[in-house]
């Protein structure tokens, strides 16, 4: 993976003396660069098991909670009731924000999520270093820029050289070379891929349009004294206009789509889920960044990672400001109030560093929101002095970890006294299959099938068993398998319409239709899930490719040498998202071949 630039390691310095000035941190690590991977944390003296490696005060973290005595955003903006916001389409949105017409966008009339919070604040900090307060060493250790190596920067056109601080378009000018590199992703990364676009657009769309209601607020007079609330203005491209009036009495900050890109992805891939006992959904206001934590690498290998980080009482509690103190008391639209002692336990984030075991239950009886540290304890086989840390950010596949993260995990591939193993095909193929979260998502030749002999009956038969949309196949447990959902899909697809046979599966009482009807479903998840998607796992390039015929990979695939040429011209960094992107492509094709040749084993005991 391209390294991710950040400041010299005085920044790392710089931070870890401001840790040390919080009650209650604790830390037996070292920051060291890491080949790769950025930086990484690293033991700095023999540790036992459960020995304490790292701990965190609440006081050294990034919330709403944290913020309110220092932010300049408006407090009516910091996450205070529920959201019955919907996911705008991400064309609506950009129209709307383009025009400058907050109104039309979704969700404009609510208080911004703990995401959309954070990346607000991580953008004014970005085109206003000054006012970073105490959290600026921490911002120094961000990384300073995410294009071109996450995927969705390849998505996200690049504002044009001046539009706005913090731009970057001048240093990519290949960026279309990128955004067609995003055609060359197996279909199930795509989706994801498109997920996580869709995720943005709508923070982004949202965090406009409160900005543009905070300058209709001050263009009407309304802006309070006492706190100097801060006002802001989109600025080019996006042209918003204010009267010369309202832009003398407020501060001007340019916050252009690569500020705001940046801003996001360090919130979406940084932060940690933490009670934080404002009102419900957990999974809109639980967002925390937590400092030197965020700087832990991942890995699933049991014998490598540590335990998660475990959520304890702080002894140094968040600075609140009176207005921390209001946002908790003041009840929400619906009467209920959201004091400390509602302080609900969180479900994992979506992709995000969660709770260890036992937490849960923990946080329900002892946690209070604002006085929450995080804890690290070294692994029931110790710590060697000299090992990196690392700890398993959630149980993904690598579709989601390059999707949301922009990296892949490598297969486990073991040295044995056979000549060649390690670098034969089929010792790499027995590598990805070994990767304990291996998953390809068939969905699409699923719905292809489902076109020929799907049905509304049986649509709804599926929905009430959980089992519709889930159409993947595992490598683990071993040996490589489909999904449930995909076994239930298949043989109801292979059931007549009118088949008596579905309301017992819709009441949960058979699974198994027939040995006919099995046969049918095996056969098609060879023929079809697994042969089909090996010949077109990700068939959208070939179609896509006629599209760019002067590009010179037309009807290509990713692994072709053509495309590595052309990529790896375009400068060094290309290597290694090239790289990731064939073992996409491998991973996928190792597992798709590993189903199909049980079923031809007739090995098909799922």
């Amino acid at each position: 993976m391209p390294k991710r630039k950040r400041d010299g390691p005085d920044a790392c310095a710089a931070l870890i003396k401001w840790l040390e000035a919080q009650q209650g941190y604790r830390s037996e690590l070292v920051c060291r660069d890491v080949p790769g991977s950025g930086r990484g944390l690293f033991a700095a003296r023999d540790m036992a098991a459960g020995e304490t490696i790292l701990e965190i005060p609440a006081s050294a973290m990034i919330n709403p909670l944290t913020l309110l005595s220092t932010s300049s955003i408006p407090t009516h903006l910091f996450p205070n009731s529920v959201s019955g916001t919907k996911l705008p389409r991400r064309g609506t949105a950009k129209a709307a924000l383009a025009n400058g017409d907050g109104d039309d966008c979704p969700g404009s009339g609510e208080h911004l999520t703990t995401t959309q919070l954070l990346t607000l604040q991580l953008a004014l900090w970005r085109v206003d270093p000054a006012a970073r307060g105490p959290w600026g060493v921490y911002v120094d250790t961000l990384p300073t820029e995410f294009r071109p190596w996450h995927p969705l920067s390849w998505l996200v056109t690049p504002d044009t050289p001046g539009s706005g601080a913090g731009s970057k378009s001048q240093a990519h000018p290949q960026w279309s070379m990128w955004h067609a590199l995003a055609d060359c992703l197996p279909r199930s990364t795509r989706s994801k891929l498109a997920d996580v676009e869709q995720r943005f657009w709508r923070d982004v769309g949202i965090i406009r349009a409160a900005i543009v209601r905070v300058l209709d607020t001050a263009r009407l007079g309304f802006v309070t004294s006492g706190r100097p609330d801060c006002c802001f203005s989109l600025g080019p491209p996006r042209g918003m206009l204010i009267s010369q009036e309202a832009e003398d009495t407020m501060e001007y900050a340019t916050l252009s789509t690569d500020v705001l890109l940046w801003a996001w992805l360090n919130v979406n891939t940084r932060t940690v889920s933490i009670p934080l006992g404002l009102p419900l959904p957990n999974e809109d206001n639980n967002h925390t960044l937590v400092p030197l934590l965020d700087m832990i690498n991942h890995s699933s290998s049991p014998s490598q990672h540590i335990p998660r980080p475990i959520q304890i009482p702080s002894s140094s509690s968040a600075t609140y400001h009176s207005y921390a103190k209001a946002l908790l008391s003041r009840p929400a639209p619906n009467g209920v109030s959201h004091g400390p002692s509602s302080n609900g336990v969180p479900p994992g984030r979506r992709h995000g560093m969660g709770v260890g075991p036992g937490a849960g239950r923990a946080a329900a009886l002892h946690l209070v929101p604002g006085r929450i540290g995080f804890r690290l304890i070294a692994p029931d086989r110790g710590l060697r002095a000299d090992e990196e840390v690392t700890f398993e950010y959630g149980s993904h596949a690598n579709a989601t970890l390059f999707s949301e993260y922009g990296f892949i995990e490598s297969p486990h591939v073991y040295a044995t006294d056979s000549p060649g193993r390690g670098n034969s095909p089929g010792a790499l193929s027995m590598g990805w299959v070994g990767l304990p979260h291996g998953e390809v998502d068939v969905g699409w030749v699923v719905d292809l099938l489902w076109s020929e002999h799907g049905s509304e009956e049986k649509l709804e038969v599926l929905e009430a068993i959980s089992c519709w949309g889930r159409n993947t196949l595992h490598s683990q447990p071993s040996p490589p398998h489909p999904s449930y959902s995909l076994l239930m899909t298949l043989r109801l697809l292979h059931l007549p319409a009118s088949s008596p046979k579905l309301q017992p599966i819709r009441d949960g009482l058979i699974s198994y239709v027939s040995p006919e009807n099995e046969a049918a479903a095996i056969k098609s998840l060879a023929e079809r899930a697994c042969s089909e998607g090996l010949a077109g796992l990700g068939k959208g390039q070939g179609d896509r490719g006629e599209e760019r015929k002067d590009d010179g990979r037309k009807g290509k695939g990713p692994g072709s040498e053509d495309v590595v040429g052309e990529v790896d011209g375009g400068g060094e960094a290309l290597i290694g998202v090239v790289s990731m992107i064939k073992g996409l492509w491998e991973e996928e094709t190792a597992l798709a071949t590993a189903v199909a040749a049980r079923v031809e084993k007739g090995d098909t005991d799922w």
